[in-house]
């Protein structure tokens, strides 16, 4: 608000939101070329790599007001959204260089001695002259890296004013190139997910007809996955704000985005839907039992002893996968010299971006556990254990499935090589298969679950500030609930019996 009101606008009265992003190409070319040492310093220092912006908009009025910040609250730029019908005055193109410049200096804090002009442009409007900017300064000729600032002025006042790191056109170049047998396995495991959904759509059609799907109980998992998907994004009020035009009403636009946001989390829960169906038809019929604490669970049943029991397995078989996870990346990267990437990135803005990082991590990541888990174990495995009888077919082949379609997710360790995120996940995701074969589908799917937990709060757990580090082992604990439910319940019950006991001697029988 402070910039804002320096550049002559009052946003005091007008809505906000908040939202951290991070520059993914440049944090990526800056690891590869610099180093992460040197990448890491740089974010210290103030470049736009991780920005905060911070939106104001007020109902009932087109401009729109943005200031981007670095972590520290440094300045990175800002914007005052113009009308092309608004009054201004009509510069000459020096004297409108001579303000972009002073604006570079005074707010940016840039010596503009340092910069060379890239573009300068003028449009001409009905009631008003604006004119265009770009400077660059070159911060590394070997490896190359510029920075680049750019003004818009609305007549004489600055209606936008930001920084930005330039990847050399060559290394963007390299970049595409490289990505090929990347996106190579992820076509290849994304093919593989396509194959296995209509077999599993296939397969629950017949059941269904047979008459051999217990319809309640999938429809209330499915439910139950959807209300975790939906909670989440309820939970993320940026996107809402972002999609927000302030000359329509605010609640229609929100109702909005969340219908056409819930929409698409449907379809996810049709082929869901299948997949449950399929693999509790599986279950029942081969009378194996692994979906029995899943669906007492599914029923509130908390205490459950056969819950409890998966509960406490699930808990420590996800801190065995997140041990497995880096041996098996501290082994690629021992034999490639490969590299973990500098976070939090893709996923981890679910809670950083949320009014609840809490709540929803626990909301967004045990929808993933159920999704995946339901269908790469829950049915995948039944499925294949049935049609082969060979386990290590029923563990192996979801796995590497699982892993081909996690090569693209660069938040995921390691960053390089690429092909080590599926090799090192396709490992833990036969942590997963030997689960689901030995104990039941609740167990994985609460091993799934830990093992996010704990990833996805690595920056609260390493944030050195006590009441993060808290809420974060609260968080990952939250899977060993029901163990804990059950053991308060059984301790309870112990001292109840043994008042009972003592009771009659009180009355003086022997």
């Amino acid at each position: 608000m402070e910039q804002l009101a320096k550049e002559g606008y009052e946003a005091r009265d007008r809505d906000f939101n908040t939202r951290l992003d991070v520059k993914d190409r440049v944090l990526d070319y800056l690891e590869s070329a610099f180093g992460p040492d040197t990448a890491q310093r740089m974010i210290a220092s103030g470049f736009p790599i991780y920005p905060y912006s911070v939106a104001f908009k007020k109902a009932g009025e087109p401009r729109i007001f943005t200031v981007t910040l670095d972590p520290s609250g440094l300045l990175l730029g800002w914007s005052c959204g113009f009308e092309d019908d608004d009054e201004g005055d009509s510069l000459d193109l020096e004297h409108a260089r001579t303000i972009a410049l002073r604006a570079i200096s005074d707010r940016l804090g840039m010596d503009t001695t340092t910069l060379a002009i890239k573009a300068a442009s003028t449009k001409i409007l009905d009631k008003r002259q604006d004119h265009y900017f770009t400077w660059e300064r070159y911060l590394s000729f070997q490896p190359e890296l510029r920075e680049e600032m750019s003004v818009h002025l609305a007549g004489s006042r600055i209606a936008s004013a930001s920084r930005a790191l330039i990847v050399p056109p060559a290394e963007a170049r390299a970049s595409r190139v490289k990505s090929a047998p990347r996106d190579a396995l992820t076509a290849i495991g994304y093919a593989l997910i396509a194959a296995g959904s209509v077999i599993a759509f296939l397969f629950f059609l017949n059941r269904l007809n047979d008459r051999d799907v217990l319809l309640g109980r999938v429809l209330a998992m499915a439910a139950v996955a959807f209300a975790c998907l939906a909670g989440a994004d309820l939970l993320r009020p940026s996107g809402y704000f972002l999609d927000w035009d302030p000359l329509q009403p605010k609640g229609i636009s929100y109702a909005g985005t969340a219908v056409w946001n819930m929409a698409g989390y449907l379809q996810l829960m049709i082929l869901l839907l299948a997949f449950i169906g399929a693999g509790d038809a599986i279950d029942r019929r081969e009378g194996s039992g692994r979906g029995e604490s899943l669906w007492a669970l599914c029923r509130g049943r908390l205490s459950d002893a056969k819950v409890a029991a998966a509960s406490m397995r699930g808990f420590l078989i996800g801190l065995c996968c997140g041990g497995v996870l880096t041996l098996s990346i501290s082994t690629i990267r021992w034999l490639t010299q490969g590299s973990v990437s500098i976070q939090p990135r893709g996923f981890f803005f679910y809670g950083i971006n949320s009014t609840s990082p809490t709540f929803s991590i626990l909301l967004f990541f045990l929808f993933v556990a159920l999704t995946e888990e339901l269908g790469y174990r829950f049915f995948g495995g039944a499925w294949l254990m049935k049609k082969t009888g060979n386990k290590f077919i029923a563990i192996a082949l979801p796995a590497v499935i699982y892993g081909l379609a996690h090569t693209p997710f660069d938040f995921l360790p390691p960053a390089e090589p690429f092909w080590g995120r599926a090799v090192a996940l396709t490992l833990v995701s036969c942590v997963w298969g030997w689960a689901f074969l030995r104990f039941d589908a609740l167990t994985v799917i609460l091993s799934h679950y830990t093992a996010d937990l704990f990833i996805f709060n690595w920056p609260r757990l390493g944030s050195g500030r006590p009441e993060l580090i808290a809420a974060a082992v609260a968080t990952v604990a939250v899977p060993l609930l029901p163990a804990a439910l059950l053991l308060i319940r059984t301790m309870s019950g112990g001292r109840h019996t043994r008042r009972i006991a003592v009771q009659p001697r009180e009355g003086g029988h022997s």
